[in-house]
């Protein structure tokens, strides 16, 4: 009985600790149909226990043989933060998003900008990864947050093949 509870515990330590390392950057898993545009894709970011995140730069890479960059903008907790978006296509495969403002609010739990896919018509079905690279993430006084990442699947449905 005692080993038990005291696994609980220790397992319930490891629950906070892990918590507590910094905040996390979220690709959600969607699925499409080929040539389906506009695929809404969120990204999330969750604060940590005590951290403060108040300004992002982070890539997503993609599959160019299936998905296409429409846009990004920027998502609700970014905006009540009253920060700014700006994207750059890095590569035919790969985006860079910054949110940041001139102001040290800082961004709370939610979503942090919505990427807008489009899926190529010719698009196999299969999942294909979202992946987040290269993540940045400051406090109100500029000092790095540590991020953690959670990437996200595209789930396309009814591709050639199927059947």
């Amino acid at each position: 009985m005692t080993s038990a509870i005291r696994r609980h515990e220790i397992t319930s330590l490891l629950g906070v600790f892990a918590l507590s390392l910094g905040a996390t950057l979220t690709v959600e898993d969607k699925s499409a149909v080929p040539a389906q545009n506009d695929v809404a894709i969120p990204v999330w970011l969750s604060a940590g226990l005590d951290e403060q995140v108040s300004s992002l730069q982070f890539d997503i890479q993609f599959d160019d043989n299936a998905i296409t960059l429409n846009s990004v903008i920027l998502g609700e907790a970014a905006d009540a933060a009253g920060k700014d978006l700006n994207y750059h296509s890095l590569a035919s495969d790969a985006v860079r998003v910054i949110i940041v403002g001139f102001n040290q609010n800082v961004i709370e739990d939610g979503i942090i900008a919505d990427v807008a896919m489009d899926v190529d018509g010719a698009a196999m079905s299969g999942d294909y990864p979202l992946l987040l690279k290269n993540v940045l993430a400051s406090d109100p006084f500029g000092f790095p947050v540590e991020a953690q990442v959670q990437d996200g699947i595209l789930t396309i449905f009814g591709g050639e093949g199927e059947g």
